[in-house]
């Protein structure tokens, strides 16, 4: 026999897991980064065979995946950490959190069921700058511990041997590579399905950890009470060819009954019995013997007999996936070596003789053979086993990150029926049959799986990983500026508000032009001719995305500015001669580049206040004449002039007629007053000199 090299599964997974778990796992980016308590990987296996009567030496090593990966529900601690931290805001997708530590820059998450997930951080920094980083999970299977002890419920007796039956299975996940058991007395095994007896009557408490080849654990408890009662001991069990017959006794002062599980009891002679093993289980290649005392142990005691079958049963996949490796296996019989070949493909072996790891790289249908012999009783058996490999579809398509509400197309090749997967944490969309382009509208936030698997079953896809992103809220607003504006003209409008954390906001306008930037907390807008009304409008985008998702907008109105909406207020007089009166415009809101007041007849007074502002005041002189004269106004704006006017009169002064002759003391003087347009004179005096 050649003399190989063996590492424990054991040590090998622990040492593999603990380089792993060393690396100083991070994302880092500018200043901060991310950290992660734990992550697992996916351990392949590799190997030679080292000569015919066993397996040589074998390595393994962590295969690479697109995103971090964690156990399903399980915990793991994520922080932020670097210099001028203000505040970490967080979105966890898959899972739920709690959050803690300065500013926020520590969450602990659970993350949920099998799937994808995600961890954004909004990192913003005390200069009140803002980055964003995300971290992309792969939430894989763990195993499901399980296990039965053969002919007992939960009570046997001391020194007993009890044998325990492994029913743990992978879960949809990878294969299993270690097993933990806890006897509850100190002792331990990593047998795959151990034996044990207990000394001391007592209560135990047996568990059984399960480690896939992933890292994910699972484990499982019962309870047992070991009695004071004295077992009976089952004499001559060893290994032994099927279709044998052998003979078992117990040194029992007493009756029993006995039972066969795999055998067919032949012949008894008191308290010895003789079997041959005929009916053995393939899938299982063991016997078992048990016997219960009528006066001792009122318990069962049993014994397990390997029994080399001549055609043994393979256990493993029997349909694969080109390109992925899978473990195969023969019971586990005791100084048996195993001689594995397949029609194709490639072998790889680990520390365990009655496992083969088997990889195809081409479709197609491949048969497997255990050729085993027993170096103890020579006797030998053969077991096959098919395996169908399938090439899986690829798929393509939609787009790495998107916003809420996008409907991506993807794309099967070959183009057969194929059952689409849409995935993400606890939720999972699965289509009908079909084949050509599907389409599937995003309507949730988080991070998604596509895959794709043929119809009738078979290999699935690749997987392409979709981050779908809430849009942001709006900003606070308001926005503030003109809200009349001359077209052509460039006018800046501003967002009255801080700019929210990871995002920026984006200016829009209708009916005009945007010069500069149309980015940040300000624009300069140009608005067109012609157009009855415009609308400046912002909206929120995402930082540091490259799906671009925006927020609703908010909108400032804004109309083009119209000169004849400006009135002057009327007042039409007549007005009283050498009085000062008081005249107004109506600006309508609007704000002109120039304004100012004339006299259409200049003699009728003076502008003495108020010149180039909407009120002024007007002194009006001693006319002689009553002809109406204008007051005017001229307003320039964007360039345009408008003049306004309203008509205005002032009242001509009354004329006094003497018919003066020589007149007597004491005599009546004679005169007429012409009082003109006053119609009002209320007396008439007069002064003599």
């Amino acid at each position: 026999m050649k003399n190989n090299t063996y590492f424990s599964r054991q040590h090998i997974f622990r040492w593999l897991l603990l380089c792993w778990l060393l690396v100083p796992w991070a994302l880092q980016a500018q200043s901060a980064r991310i950290t992660w308590s734990s992550q697992v990987g996916c351990q392949e296996y590799r190997g030679e065979k080292g000569g015919t009567d066993d397996n040589g030496t074998t390595y393994s090593f962590i295969n690479s995946s697109q995103c971090l990966r964690v156990c399903e529900n399980s915990w793991v601690t994520y922080t932020v950490s670097g210099q001028n931290i203000s505040y970490v805001q967080w979105t966890i997708s898959g899972g739920t959190a709690t959050y803690s530590g300065p500013g926020n820059t520590q969450a602990n998450v659970n993350w949920g069921s099998t799937g994808s997930g995600a961890v954004q951080a909004v990192i913003t920094y005390t200069d009140g700058t803002v980055e964003n980083q995300n971290i992309c999970i792969e939430k894989i299977n763990s195993p499901v511990a399980k296990f039965e002890m053969l002919n007992l419920e939960y009570k046997v007796c001391r020194n007993t041997t009890i044998y325990f039956d492994n029913t743990s299975y992978q879960n949809g996940g990878s294969d299993i590579v270690n097993y933990f058991w806890e006897f509850g007395d100190g002792t331990t095994s990593t047998a795959f399905e151990p034996s044990h007896a207990y000394a001391d009557p007592g209560t135990y408490t047996v568990m059984l950890t399960v480690t896939n080849k992933c890292g994910c654990s699972s484990s499982y408890k019962r309870e047992l009470e070991v009695i004071k009662s004295n077992p009976v001991q089952i004499n001559c069990a060893s290994v032994v060819c099927e279709g044998s017959t052998e003979k078992y006794n117990v040194q029992d002062g007493c009756k029993g009954e006995w039972n066969v599980v795999g055998g067919t009891i032949v012949g008894q002679n008191g308290n010895e019995i003789e079997v041959k093993w005929d009916q053995v289980d393939p899938a299982d290649g063991f016997g078992y013997v048990m016997y219960k005392s009528e006066c001792g142990c009122p318990e069962w005691t049993t014994i397990k007999i390997p029994v080399i079958l001549n055609k043994g049963q393979i256990k493993g996949e029997p349909v694969i996936c080109i390109n992925k490796q899978y473990t195969y296996s023969v019971p586990q019989w005791p100084t048996t070596s195993v001689k594995w070949t397949v029609t194709g493909g490639q072998l790889d072996y680990n520390q365990q003789r009655n496992e083969v790891l088997f990889t195809a790289y081409q479709p197609g249908t491949y048969t497997l053979t255990a050729d085993y012999f027993n170096t103890l009783l020579s006797c030998k058996g053969q077991a096959t086993f098919t395996i169908v490999a399938e090439q899986p579809v690829t798929i393509s398509g939609g787009t790495d990150e998107i916003c809420v509400g996008t409907v991506q197309t993807f794309n099967a090749v070959p183009n057969v029926p194929v059952i689409w997967k849409v995935s993400s944490g606890s939720s999972v969309y699965t289509s009908p049959p079909m084949s050509g382009p599907f389409s599937y509208n995003f309507v949730t936030g988080g991070s998604y799986t596509v895959t794709a698997t043929k119809n009738g079953g078979g290999c699935e896809s690749n997987a392409i990983l979709v981050k779908v992103l809430q849009a942001p809220m709006p900003p606070a607003g308001p926005i503030s500026g003109d809200n009349k504006v001359c077209p052509g003209k460039p006018y800046v409008y501003k967002l009255n508000s801080p700019i929210d954390p990871g995002t920026v906001p984006v200016w829009e306008v209708t009916n005009g032009t945007i010069q500069g930037s149309n980015t940040g907390s300000s624009v300069t807008v140009i608005f067109n001719s012609g157009a009855p009304q415009y609308v400046v409008s912002v909206r929120n985008r995402l930082a540091n995305s490259t799906a671009g998702c925006v927020s609703a907008p908010i909108s400032f109105n804004v109309t083009p500015l119209d000169l004849n909406t400006i009135t002057i207020n009327p007042n039409p007089g007549p007005f009283c001669p050498s009085s000062m009166q008081s005249f107004s415009a109506n600006l309508n809101g609007i704000t002109p580049d120039s304004m100012s007041w004339s006299l259409g007849n200049t003699n009728y007074g003076s502008i003495v206040s108020g010149q180039g502002t909407p009120n002024i005041s007007v002194n009006f002189n001693e006319v002689s004449s009553s002809i109406p004269t204008t007051l005017n106004l001229r307003i320039i704006k964007c360039g345009v002039i408008k003049d306004l006017s309203i008509p205005i009169s002032v009242l001509t002064l009354p004329t006094v007629s003497f018919n003066v002759g020589n007149i007597c003391l004491g005599g009546n003087l004679n005169f007429s007053v012409n009082q003109g347009t006053i119609t009002s004179a209320t007396s008439v005096e007069l002064n003599l000199r």
